[in-house]
């Protein structure tokens, strides 16, 4: 019975002590996720936040934008209705250059039975550029064909009355 006990014991030391590798190794890829996660904010210049009531009024204050967006921006962070809300803003952050910025929030239940909310400011100069770049790319194009419609129909105009007069 002793022998038995002591071989049982061995195994669950040898399961114990895979399981704690096998723990300690989530944990090392956890925090490696999270430094690589934070590395993409810092490279993608978003500003990450957990919802408390000076930290939301700190994200404010660093923010300088026109009273229109503040007021905006304060309604957007009084929101409680639960789920993903987003807004976007043109101003300039902790006094950096004039972008526009896409500021999303996660709204859900908190841990007492309060609204939770966290999300994040990302800077969307970059896709702003792109989106008026379509749309001048898609004006030009219709002005393009507008262009070889008028051509084609001045043709058409001119060429009837020729026929009559050189006779084909």
């Amino acid at each position: 019975l002793i022998v038995t006990v002591l071989v049982y014991s061995g195994r669950e030391l040898k399961v114990m002590h895979r399981n704690r590798e096998a723990l300690r190794n989530q944990a090392l890829r956890q925090i490696q996720n999270r430094k690589l996660l934070q590395l993409i904010f810092d490279a993608c210049n978003v500003i990450n936040w957990n919802e408390t009531q000076e930290e939301a009024d700190s994200l404010i204050a660093r923010i300088k934008t026109d009273d229109l967006s503040r007021s905006r921006m304060e309604q957007f962070l009084s929101k409680q209705s639960f789920g993903t809300h987003s807004m976007q803003f043109r101003g300039s952050i902790d006094n950096g250059p004039v972008s526009w910025y896409e500021f999303r929030m996660f709204v859900d239940a908190g841990n007492r039975g309060n609204v939770g909310r966290s999300g994040f400011i990302m800077n969307i100069e970059k896709q702003k550029e792109l989106e008026a770049m379509s749309v001048e790319t898609h004006r030009l194009i219709a002005n393009t064909q507008t262009r070889e419609g008028f051509i084609s129909s001045m043709n058409h105009e001119i060429r009837t009355p020729l026929h009559s007069i050189v006779g084909f």
